[in-house]
């Protein structure tokens, strides 16, 4: 009894220096490992310290995790647990692909076009060079992945709905890495790299035709809106051609054709009928 206000007090005390060593750990570590690891990929850049947290808190969540994970497969074998570091191992570079080129050079491709379509006519002058920010593109490519998914599912049935249906459904665990690069990934990055590198080439080599320096960088600058401008024309006039031709058949069914079921044609009982009629 003559200590109770002396325990409490210090009881008060180290719950207290706890609390704040606890709140230290979980608000220092986090951001200092998250800041570390962003300034890797963006050594020049303004890093906000919420994104900083949120990488540090997750990084220190999967070592947790893993270490765990791989505590349990140690204790059960070490035949189990090698064959489980194999089947993870594929596993984890099944994803390191999967991420690398569908969330990683296909949303960089998209985003680049966009910026060389839209944004530099509007946004930069001709007497300016432009500068591309390869992290602004590869954002907006992301932005532009997941409208194209959605639309595309939500659309009519096609090729490519069927194929993402088919990739998405298969799951990480059991992805065909040769169907996703024959089906969704090459036919992606070859288009863009068409759209990407043509026009560029032609304006190239327009100085080697005799025209001038002044003329070939404004044609770098206004080629990519025109050719957007003219695929979408060819691709407007060709579905004005088939609605046409749909159209046309339609109304050539409705003027010679009696319904749609065939007659057989009897010449014999057509002569026998003229016949009777003449007598």
């Amino acid at each position: 009894p003559n200590q109770f206000k002396r325990r409490v007090a210090t009881l008060v005390g180290v719950t207290c220096v706890s609390m704040f060593l606890l709140f230290v750990f979980i608000f220092s570590v986090p951001v200092s490992l998250g800041r570390w690891i962003l300034q890797l990929f963006m050594p020049s850049g303004q890093l906000h310290e919420l994104y900083t947290f949120a990488c540090g808190l997750y990084t220190l969540w999967a070592a947790t995790r893993l270490s765990t994970l791989l505590y349990n497969w140690a204790v059960q074998g070490l035949s189990l647990f090698f064959q489980k570091m194999k089947e993870w191992s594929l596993i984890m570079i099944k994803c390191i692909y999967f991420a690398l080129t569908v969330f990683g050079l296909i949303p960089v491709l998209f985003g680049l076009l966009y910026e060389m379509i839209l944004l530099l006519p509007i946004r930069v002058p001709l007497h300016h060079t432009p500068v591309h920010l390869l992290w602004q593109d590869w954002g907006l490519g992301v932005l532009f992945v997941k409208i194209l998914y959605a639309g595309t599912l939500t659309g009519p049935d096609w090729h490519f709905k069927r194929v993402l249906e088919q990739v998405f459904q298969a799951g990480v665990m059991q992805m065909d890495v040769w169907f996703v690069t024959t089906k969704l990934v090459l036919p992606v990055v070859v288009t863009q790299l068409h759209l990407l590198c043509i026009p560029y080439t032609l304006c190239s080599s327009l100085p080697f035709l005799g025209f001038s320096d002044d003329f070939s960088h404004v044609c770098h600058r206004r080629i990519y809106p025109g050719t957007v401008v003219v695929l979408l024309g060819v691709i407007l006039l060709k579905l004005q051609l088939k609605q046409f031709k749909r159209l046309y058949i339609k109304i050539k069914n409705e003027k010679y054709l009696i319904g749609t079921r065939l007659v057989n044609f009897d010449a014999e009982a057509v002569r026998s009928a003229f016949t009777q009629t003449e007598t």
